[in-house]
């Protein structure tokens, strides 16, 4: 959409927002209260990765040829058709920090990847959280911020239900010297607090019983979006 989203489309958003009828770049009247009351607060706003991204992510000939080895090893395990170039590389490359790699999800919130802008490549963070929640389609219904005192950590904690009404809880925090006994303690009380879930996800291994790992997950749902 070039430059047309910052100067047109989202200041027509906020106007609206404020008020329902605008004159000559003012408010033409103040909002009933039934208006007040229907008017959104929140405008999520979603930036994709673009087309000249996608190519920026490509890895060089050098990358592609010092991971020769172990491309050969992984398509002789996996077999001829399984084997595919895949935006999301199935064996890390270390030599392209862009390409999105699930191995780093002990640090969710610091997840980054390069952008081209109008000045060159820059880094930008990169939404896992809600990269999840659109693959796999949850109807988001409340985040929440907890905080274990114990273990000194955040949690971002987002309920949510799938299409079937299943009742899904996907917690994310990072994972820098996590003790599992002290996270159990806290979670097991926090989910007989906020539960029952039908479902419950976390980003890598967890102690507690029923809280499932999302890595797993999380990478297919990114493989089947791919085909």
């Amino acid at each position: 959409m070039a430059a047309y989203f910052d100067t047109i489309a989202l200041p027509r958003v906020q106007k609206v927002m404020f008020a329902p009828k605008w004159k000559d770049g003012e408010p033409a009247r103040v909002p009933t209260n039934e208006e007040v009351k229907r008017t959104p607060r929140l405008v999520k706003v979603l930036r994709l990765e673009g087309y000249e991204d996608a190519l920026h992510n490509l890895v060089s000939d050098e990358t592609i040829g010092r991971e020769a080895p172990r491309a050969k090893a992984f398509k002789e395990k996996v077999g001829g058709d399984a084997y595919r170039l895949t935006y999301m590389a199935r064996l890390p490359l270390e030599a392209s920090a862009s390409m999105l790699n699930l191995a780093k999800l002990e640090h969710p919130f610091a997840y980054t990847i390069e952008v081209i802008g109008e000045d060159g490549p820059r880094t930008e963070t990169v939404d896992l959280v809600e990269t999840f929640n659109f693959l796999y389609g949850l109807y988001v219904q409340r985040i929440e911020s907890w905080r274990d005192e114990a273990g000194k950590r955040d949690y971002r904690a987002v309920k949510a239900k799938k299409a079937d009404g299943r009742r899904v809880l996907v917690l994310w925090r990072d994972m820098d010297k996590l003790d599992p006994a002290v996270e159990r303690e806290f979670l097991e009380a926090r989910l007989k607090q906020d539960g029952p879930f039908d479902e419950a996800w976390i980003n890598g291994d967890c102690a507690v019983p029923g809280v499932q790992s999302l890595d797993g997950l999380f990478k297919r749902l990114l493989e089947e979006e791919e085909r």
